[in-house]
């Protein structure tokens, strides 16, 4: 943990410090939390045992409070309020609370790696961005908790549609709502802030805590030139494929028209990661696939469990895709120059999911 004295001083690029600092200023709030709720318990009931096996397992655990629409503030405050009461941690702080998109990213790139469920509130009320997202800012961090894999806890306040008139909006929570019938975790019709609160605190109360194992990570290397049509089709059907199989993926794109890709970034986003890689080979361009394959395998040692390789067009010089990597291959374009959609998406998701 360092020296001591406070020497010598870490500097903003020493990762595992400020990761493992974290960890411990975390543990210590949990902990805190847990002894509050306990003595307030206690205080409050004459000659209760003070004893932390009587504290709900929910205490201390971490909720994310997303973004709600303006109309609902003044709820807003005292779902925290309550929540708190119940003996969660809940971010973002009151003062950094998201607002836009970017605040909204921001704030779920901070603390949604520490939290153990995402707390949303909706009514019929919608907003214009981002700008193409289905769903608005609701839509958007639906999105962000599939990518994180952080299950959602959704107060739809809404139950007749008709009251909802942007009708884009209104289609997406009907979709929402049609979808999780049969997935309470994910869409709740409460009656009030207090049903809410009691139906939160209920699932955390029985939610296993998160694992403390590697996680899953996608590295997604290509060699693709910005604003090629059929290179940017193949990398969205690798992504969506990862996405699906609920892995968060990096992407690493080529920084130059020299095709270079520079990986020491990856060293720390990767570490302790249980590692997908997945190559993106475009007009068979070998030796380049060969030096990224390389290059991946020295950075992330024994950890890449599952290594693809997605051959992209063009299919030239009659060159056959069966190139001597020990990665999969998965052929993205026939020789027809076709981009076989289903067939790599599919193929994608049975090698990451374990079943190839």
């Amino acid at each position: 943990m360092g020296k001591p004295l406070g020497w010598p001083k870490p500097d903003k690029t020493e990762k595992a410090y400020w990761d493992a600092l974290w960890k411990l200023a975390n543990a210590i709030a949990t902990q805190l939390k847990r002894l509050e709720y306990s003595a307030a318990k206690t205080s409050a009931s004459a000659g209760a045992q003070r004893n932390s096996e009587t504290v709900p397992p929910r205490v201390g655990r971490t909720l994310f409070l997303g973004y709600m629409h303006d109309s609902l503030h003044d709820l807003r405050a005292d779902l925290r309020s309550r929540l708190d009461k119940a003996g969660f941690k809940i971010v973002p702080l009151a003062g950094d609370d998201p607002v836009d998109e970017a605040t909204v990213r921001s704030a779920f790139e901070t603390y949604l790696a520490a939290s153990d469920a995402i707390v949303l509130v909706a009514n019929q009320n919608s907003e214009l961005w981002p700008k193409g997202q289905e769903g608005g800012p609701l839509g958007l961090q639906l999105e962000l908790a599939k990518q994180y894999r952080i299950p959602v806890h959704l107060w739809l306040q809404t139950k007749d549609f008709s009251t909802v008139r942007n009708q884009q909006y209104r289609s997406f929570l009907a979709n929402v709502e049609a979808n999780a019938r049969g997935d309470a975790d994910t869409l709740i019709h409460a009656e009030d802030i207090d049903a809410f609160v009691r139906y939160v605190s209920g699932k955390l109360d029985t939610a296993p805590k998160p694992s403390k194992g590697a996680e899953q990570l996608a590295v997604v290397c290509s060699n693709a030139r910005v604003g090629q049509a059929k290179c940017d089709e193949l990398q969205h059907i690798v992504t969506e494929a990862l996405q699906e199989a609920e892995i968060p993926s990096i992407i690493r794109g080529r920084e130059d028209d020299s095709g270079q890709i520079r990986l020491k970034p990856l060293e720390e986003d990767i570490s302790g990661a249980d590692t997908v890689v997945v190559v993106l080979c475009f007009d068979q361009e070998w030796g380049w696939a060969s030096r990224i394959a390389k290059e991946l395998g020295q950075t992330m040692g024994e950890r890449a469990k599952t290594r693809i390789l997605v051959t992209g067009p063009d299919y030239r010089k009659n060159q056959k895709f069966a190139p001597a990597f020990k990665f999969k291959t998965v052929v993205g374009v026939t020789p027809d120059n076709r981009v076989p959609i289903k067939e790599v998406a599919d193929e994608i998701k049975k090698i990451v999911g374990g079943t190839a």
